[in-house]
């Protein structure tokens, strides 16, 4: 659906940063100050695109029998977005800080991790209620 589509760009956008992000070499800290400005700008978009999201998918009324796999994908979406708050906030303390608190960036990305998870046991709920 469309709804997914926006939802995967987002991702996408977050692909495309972290690979770039993941390349510097740390050693120069304007770059590393210029990159957390990056990440923070980025993943607080990230949220607030999701939440944009989670609305639009609010609005769709499923069928019976994929009620469960729109409950999934919903969840997914806001764990998404929950991603993107806490690795925001790993941003800004690399930003305030000049250093990179470890415990934030995991725990962001725990959360897209899950969401990705997530969005399998949907895809799986869809194809059971399909079969």
């Amino acid at each position: 659906t469309p709804i997914v589509v926006e939802h995967n760009a987002i991702v996408e956008r977050w692909n495309d940063f972290l690979v770039s992000y993941n390349a510097i070499d740390g050693t120069e800290p304007e770059e590393i100050d210029a990159r957390a400005q990056d990440g923070f700008a980025l993943t607080t978009s990230a949220a607030t695109d999701a939440q944009s999201v989670i609305r639009s998918w609010d609005q769709v009324v499923p069928p019976e029998e994929l009620a469960e796999a729109h409950r999934l994908a919903r969840e997914a979406i806001l764990e998404t977005q929950n991603g993107f708050v806490e690795l925001s906030d790993y941003f800004q303390l690399v930003m305030e800080y000049g250093v990179a608190f470890e415990h934030a960036a995991v725990e962001g990305r725990e959360r897209l991790e899950h969401a990705a998870e997530l969005w399998d046991e949907a895809r799986r709920a869809a194809e059971s209620a399909a079969n």
